[in-house]
C-alpha cells in the first residue's frame, strides 16, 4: 500500500544519506584508488547520488576524488580490476557514458587503453595472481566499447588481443579452486559479450567448452558462492554451441544457501552487480539492508577503507531499486 511504500522510500533516503555522510567523513582514510576497493568506486557513487538528490555538492566532491586519483596514477599501480587501472578505467567509462565528465573519451582514456589493451596477456597473468581474480582487460574493453564508436580496425585489434590472451593462459597455475571458478566465470562473460561484436563466432565455441571443463574440475573439489556466478554466466551462453555433457553437468550443480554464508553471498552479489550488472537474486528487504548499514557503521573494528567501498556498492544498488 501507499503507506508502506512511503516508509520504504524514507528508509532508502536515510540509508543513502548515512552512506554519503560516512564516505565523505572517511575520505582521508581511503588510500586505494581502485573500483571494488578504492576511491574511484566512491566517486561513481557520489556522481550518481548527486543526480539522485539533485545536489551539486556531491558532484563537486566526486570531481575532487577524480582529480586526486589521476594525480596519483603512476607505473607502480597494478593493472587489475580490484585495486588498479582496470577498475579505474571501467568506472571512468561509466562516468563518461552517464555524462558526469565531459571531453573526448579517447583522450581521457588514452593512458588506460595503452596499459590495458596493448599487453593483454601480461595483464591476465597479473589477474591470475590477484586476491579477486577477474578478467580485467576484458571487462574494461566491454565498458570501453560502450562509451563511443571505435573504428572497426581498432575494435577488431582489441577484441582479438583479448581472445588471444585467453587461448594462451594456463588456468592450472591458479591453485585455489574458488579463484579459478571466479576468473573462468568472468572470462566466459567477456567472451560472450564480445561475440556480439564479431561476425564469425566460431573461435569462441571451443573456448566455451575448454573453460567449462576447467570450471567443472574445480567444482568437483570445492563448492562455494562463485558457483552461483558461473551458473548465471553459463545461462547466457548459446546452448547449441556447448558440448551437451558439459552443459548438463553445470546445470546439475546445486549451491546450498545457509545462514552462515548468506552475508558472504550478499557481498559477492554486490560485486557481481558492479562487475556484470547482474541483479541480486537475494533481493534483501530494504529493512534488512537498513540493519546491515547500521551494523557496518557501528562496527568500530571494521576497516574504514573496506567499509567505504562496501557502503558505496550498497548505495549504488539502492539507487537502482
Amino acid at each position: 500500500n501507499s503507506i508502506q511504500k512511503e516508509s520504504i522510500i524514507m528508509i532508502e533516503k536515510r540509508i543513502l544519506l548515512q552512506i554519503s555522510n560516512t564516505i565523505i567523513a572517511n575520505l582521508n582514510n581511503a588510500d586505494g584508488i581502485g573500483f571494488l576497493y578504492g576511491k574511484i568506486g566512491l566517486a561513481l557513487f557520489m556522481y550518481r547520488y548527486s543526480r539522485f538528490v539533485n545536489n551539486q555538492f556531491y558532484e563537486n566532491i566526486a570531481d575532487e576524488i577524480i582529480d586526486d586519483i589521476y594525480n596519483k596514477m603512476n607505473d607502480a599501480i597494478p593493472r587489475n580490476y580490484e585495486r588498479g587501472l582496470a577498475g579505474i578505467g571501467c568506472a571512468m567509462c561509466r562516468i563518461i557514458k552517464e555524462k558526469y565528465v565531459e571531453g573526448d573519451p579517447s583522450e581521457i582514456l588514452d593512458v588506460l587503453d595503452e596499459q590495458l589493451l596493448c599487453d593483454v596477456k601480461e595483464t591476465l597473468m597479473e589477474d591470475m595472481n590477484a586476491d579477486y581474480p577477474i578478467y580485467s582487460s576484458g571487462l574494461y574493453l566491454l565498458d570501453r566499447l560502450s562509451v563511443e564508436d571505435v573504428a572497426d580496425s581498432q575494435k577488431e585489434q582489441w577484441i582479438f588481443k583479448v581472445i588471444d590472451a585467453v587461448e594462451a593462459i594456463d588456468l592450472g597455475q591458479i591453485k585455489d579452486d574458488s579463484s579459478r571458478i571466479l576468473l573462468i566465470s568472468s572470462i566466459l562473460f567477456v567472451l560472450f559479450k564480445l561475440s556480439g561484436f564479431v561476425a564469425d563466432k566460431c573461435r569462441f565455441y571451443p573456448l566455451y567448452d575448454y573453460l567449462l571443463e576447467c570450471a567443472l574440475q574445480s567444482i568437483n573439489r570445492n563448492r562455494d558462492v562463485n558457483i552461483v556466478l558461473l551458473k548465471n554466466v553459463v545461462s547466457l551462453l548459446p546452448e547449441d554451441r556447448i558440448t551437451k555433457e558439459l552443459l548438463v553437468k553445470v546445470k546439475s550443480i546445486n549451491f546450498h544457501m545457509d545462514v552462515m554464508n548468506e552475508s558472504l553471498m550478499f557481498e559477492s552479489e554486490l560485486n557481481w552487480y558492479w562487475l556484470f550488472n547482474m541483479p541480486l537474486s537475494l533481493s534483501p528487504l530494504i529493512t534488512k539492508l537498513d540493519v546491515l548499514v547500521d551494523k557496518l557503521l557501528l562496527d568500530i573494528d571494521f576497516d574504514l577503507y573496506m567499509m567505504n567501498s562496501k557502503l558505496a556498492k550498497i548505495g549504488t544498488w539502492v539507487m537502482k531499486m
